[in-house]
């Protein structure tokens, strides 16, 4: 059940990174030339989107790993069991980061 968890989480991630943030970047140009005051908000620039989508993977990656090993770890009561299913979770997230990369999200 974790296992689906991390993959659905993780691409839901990918696919906002993909859709969803790009759009809200060239949104925030858009705002920025128009509005006479500045945003309240933080928002996304085109420059900072690989600093965005590195925080973003380093996220998906320390997520995975604790929902892993507490995961295993609940379910055998053995630490053992909890690195064997970190290191599931974790291969999930890079297969998933490696789609992201093919298919240009990242």
């Amino acid at each position: 059940m974790v296992l689906f968890g991390v993959g659905l989480a993780g691409g839901i991630t990918l696919a906002l990174m993909g859709f969803v943030v790009p759009v809200l970047a060239k949104l925030s140009i858009v705002t920025l030339q128009q509005a006479p005051t500045t945003m309240p908000l933080m928002s996304i620039n085109p420059e900072s989107m690989p600093y965005v989508a590195s925080q973003v993977m380093f996220g998906m990656a320390v997520s995975a790993t604790i929902c892993g090993l507490i995961a295993g770890k609940i379910s055998s009561f053995k630490l053992g069991e909890g690195l064997r299913d970190a290191t599931i979770c974790c291969l999930i997230v890079m297969l998933e980061l490696l789609v992201g990369a093919v298919m240009g999200w990242l």
